[in-house]
């Protein structure tokens, strides 16, 4: 078997950052099994780069608590008022779907009712209903 030599820092760290080809990654992970220096190294690497002490949960920094309250408040308020207009226009778009089906039913295409000139603009509704349906151009 020939002898394997050991690889640079800069080597071992694209290793663990999983940037090598499959087979050298492969190659230099079974070096790491019998080569004790090697794994010195890597250890060394994983406790200093930035990158792995984020994923390890490295030291965090205290913020200021009431701002960090502020946020999670302003948060839940904003999410609150998204869910409100999300159901405000689920709640529209059910309005639309039914007139929309009544004026199918209907044969000449025409609003019918009341109920259905309600969804209109308010000063339209009011034009409307006081011609009595003539005259009124949209």
């Amino acid at each position: 078997m020939p002898q394997v030599t050991c690889p640079d820092q800069e080597t071992l760290h694209q290793l663990l950052q999983g940037t090598l080809p499959g087979v050298t990654a492969k190659q230099l992970e079974e070096h790491l099994f019998d080569c004790d220096h090697c794994l010195q190294t890597v250890d060394t690497l994983v406790d200093e780069d930035p990158l792995f002490l984020a994923l390890r949960g490295g030291p965090t920094v205290q913020g200021d608590e009431e701002i960090v309250a502020r946020i999670i408040e302003r948060a839940r308020q904003l999410h609150s008022q998204a869910e409100t207009v999300q159901s405000q226009e689920t709640l529209l778009l059910g309005q639309e779907q039914e007139i929309l089906s009544h004026s199918e039913a209907d044969n000449d295409g025409d609003l019918a009712d009341d109920e259905q000139i309600d969804f209109l603009h308010p000063p339209r509704r009011k034009r409307m209903k006081s011609a009595g349906w003539a005259g009124t151009a949209f």
